[in-house]
């Protein structure tokens, strides 16, 4: 394992050819970022704090992740990363649909959108 990420940090960096550079390599970082957004209101303690829209706010962080993916396949000016971005948000477009109607209805039965 130690000497896999030696020989990732070692590699060369590679430059889009004609791709937007800045939006090539801020999307990815900003959508890491999102993802860890998401861990900053999960409820450790009960009297930790209270925020009472956590479910909505997880939602809607899984929503905008959407958008950093279509632009990291944009920014490479490849049609064939576009199109494998566009699929690749497709499937998230599906799962959270799905995700969306099952803590919604979790969310009927309780009468709250507090996480704890």
């Amino acid at each position: 394992p130690f000497g896999d990420a030696i020989k990732l940090f070692s590699s060369e960096i590679i430059y889009p050819y004609m791709g937007n550079y800045n939006y090539y390599f801020i999307c990815p970082v900003m959508g890491l970022l999102l993802s860890l957004f998401i861990w900053m209101i999960v409820p450790y303690s009960e009297n930790l704090y209270i925020f009472n829209f956590g479910v909505l706010f997880i939602l809607s962080c899984l929503g905008l992740g959407v958008y950093f993916l279509i632009f990291a396949g944009w920014s490479s000016n490849s049609k064939y990363s576009l199109l494998g971005c566009l699929r690749a948000v497709a499937q998230m477009v599906s799962y959270e649909v799905g995700l969306m109607i099952i803590l919604l209805s979790g969310v009927l039965m309780i009468s709250s959108l507090n996480l704890i």
